[in-house]
């Protein structure tokens, strides 16, 4: 389980970033709302991009791109529940 989190953390700081900038521009609650459902998209895809090598490592130790995926979908509710909080107390 920890490859996962090792691989989601990854995700998570590019879909913070992305998240962090729309609720300055736009609002927190939408900022919260891009957190749970367009950021993780987006954090995967730019994941893909700049670490494309990094996946050898996942399938070496017999984790297919789609399990990583399936897994960061997984774990997303859960941070954006704690996200959300956070959002709604320091914006509020």
């Amino acid at each position: 389980m920890e490859v996962y989190f090792n691989y989601y953390k990854y995700v998570l700081i590019y879909n913070l970033t992305f998240s962090t900038a729309i609720a300055l521009v736009l609002g927190p609650l939408l900022g919260a709302l891009v957190f749970a459902t367009l950021g993780l998209a987006l954090g995967i895809i730019i994941y893909n991009i700049i670490h494309k090598n990094q996946y050898y490592f996942f399938y070496n130790l017999g984790i297919t791109k789609r399990k990583l995926m399936l897994k960061a979908l997984l774990i997303n509710p859960f941070v954006s529940l704690l996200v959300c909080a956070v959002f709604y107390f320091m914006f509020s």
